[in-house]
Formats: C-alpha cells, sequence, structure tokens
C-alpha cells in the first residue's frame, strides 16, 4: 500500500494540494447501526506539542531521520532513493513523483512523534521554516527500506472539542461527509458519534481495512503467512486503475493490504 501526496495545477499555475479524506471504518457488525446515537459528552483532543525532539531509535525512526535530512539537498539520486525505498514503493510511485512530492516539504523541523513502533512512524513537522505543519507517516519493510510513505498538511489554529465543533469542521471540507466513530472493547462496538450513517457512501480506500482483515484470519487459521507471496488472479485484478496491478502480478499479503 503506497501513498503520496502530488501536486497538481490550478489556472494561475498555483501548486495546490488534491484533498485527501480519511476514512476509519470499524470492523464490528454492532456498528452498522442507521440510527444516530446520541453525543456522549464533551470530547477533548490533546494540543499537538511545539518543542523539536528527535526521531524514535527504530528502523522507521531511522528512516524519518533521513528523510528530514535528504530534504534539504533535493533531488533524491537514483542511488538515495534505491538505498531507502522499497522496490515495489517505488515502482508505484516512480523517483519523479516522490521528488515532486518532497518539495512539498521544505525546511522541515521535527516537532512531535504521534505514533511509534518498530516498522511504523507517524510525526508533525513544520516546514518552510515554520510557516506551515504537515504530518509524515512511514512505513519500513523486514529490511528496513521504506515501503509506504504520506506526507499531508497538518491543520493549524483550534482543534475541535466538541462533536459540534468537529462536524462543523468536516462539513466545511466536503459537500457530503460521514462519519462513525465508535467504542470497540469487549467483543462489542457502541456508536459514540455520527453524522448521516444511514446513507451508502464509496468506501475508497478503506476496503483494504476488510482485505487486511480477511487477510488475518487467513494468516491466523495458517493459510497464508505474512511474508508468502501471493498471485493476482484475474478475478481479482484491480489493473483498469492506475494503480492497480495486471493479472499474474505478485505481492506479499502485507503490501496487498
Amino acid at each position: 500500500m503506497s501513498e503520496l501526496r502530488i501536486r497538481r495545477k490550478t489556472r494561475r499555475g498555483r501548486s495546490v494540494w488534491a484533498v485527501l479524506v480519511v476514512a476509519v471504518a470499524l470492523l464490528a457488525g454492532a456498528c452498522t447501526s442507521t440510527r444516530t446515537p446520541a453525543p456522549l459528552g464533551t470530547v477533548t483532543f490533546a494540543p499537538q506539542p511545539t518543542q523539536a525532539v528527535s526521531p524514535p531509535g527504530t528502523p522507521a525512526g531511522a528512516q524519518l531521520r533521513w528523510l528530514i535530512a535528504a530534504v534539504a539537498h533535493l533531488p533524491l539520486s537514483d542511488a538515495q532513493v534505491r538505498a531507502h525505498f522499497d522496490p515495489s514503493f517505488l515502482a508505484e510511485v516512480g523517483q519523479a513523483g516522490l521528488n515532486e512530492a518532497l518539495q512539498e516539504a521544505i525546511s522541515p523541523r521535527l516537532l512531535s512523534i504521534q505514533v511509534s513502533d518498530l516498522s511504523t512512524v507517524v510525526a508533525s513537522l513544520s516546514t518552510y521554516n515554520g510557516n506551515s505543519r504537515a504530518q509524515v507517516m512511514l512505513t519500513v519493510d523486514s529490511r528496513g527500506l521504506i515501503s509506504w510513505l504520506r506526507i499531508s498538511p497538518a491543520v493549524i489554529g483550534p482543534v475541535p472539542a466538541t462533536w459540534a465543533g468537529v462536524d462543523t469542521v468536516l462539513h466545511s471540507v466536503a459537500p457530503q461527509v460521514h462519519l462513525l466513530v465508535a467504542k470497540v472493547g469487549g467483543g462489542s462496538c457502541q456508536p459514540l458519534h455520527s453524522i448521516d450513517p444511514g446513507t451508502a457512501a464509496p468506501l475508497g480506500s478503506a476496503v483494504k481495512l476488510y482485505v487486511l482483515d480477511a487477510l488475518g484470519n487467513a494468516v491466523a487459521a495458517g493459510k497464508v503467512s505474512w511474508d508468502q507471496p501471493l498471485t493476482v488472479t484475474a478475478q481479482f485484478s484491480s489493473s483498469t486503475r492506475p494503480s492497480g496491478r495486471p493479472p499474474g502480478s505478485r505481492a506479499g499479503p502485507s503490501r496487498a493490504c
């Protein structure tokens, strides 16, 4: 799974970001109710720290440290790209597309680490000498090479402290908005807040969660392993899409997600 934010030009030639909508799907039958649940109190969000920090001492953190330093010397050379990025990722994104996307992270400074484990890191950066902020999500493979990278603008300003505030922000960025927030635990899924939950909407990239669930069950049942190559058959190919894999290509279960 590879994602990069790619610039496009307006009629006036200015670079703008295509809006990325991140959908969080909860794979639990109890969350399919069309009833709009009543808000359960006020939700508060912890403020983002502003003091610069160091990348974590993990394989993912090491690549984040390299990436922050490398952005100061763009474009990345072919040798740099091949030394730090997974070949499958490069096949989908391309060296030119990678360098173009990284142009939007000029003068980065690490502000905070939001998520960190051995293979994944999510970080908040200031860019353009502190004039804007970005979020970087980076994942590495078993060899420590970057297999997924996403750079997206981070919101600067007041963070909504109530569900009503969240609803207002969401409605300001899209004409049609669907949202479900739920508490999952103890084998149950309890809806906490929603927007228009009874209207069907395209899943988009959230369909990968269902693929991941099916693969996880298959791994747990001993039918496949996480590092076992799988052949894409014509029945399940999405080769009609630009990012689709053609029939006969092979991918490990972890990349098939």
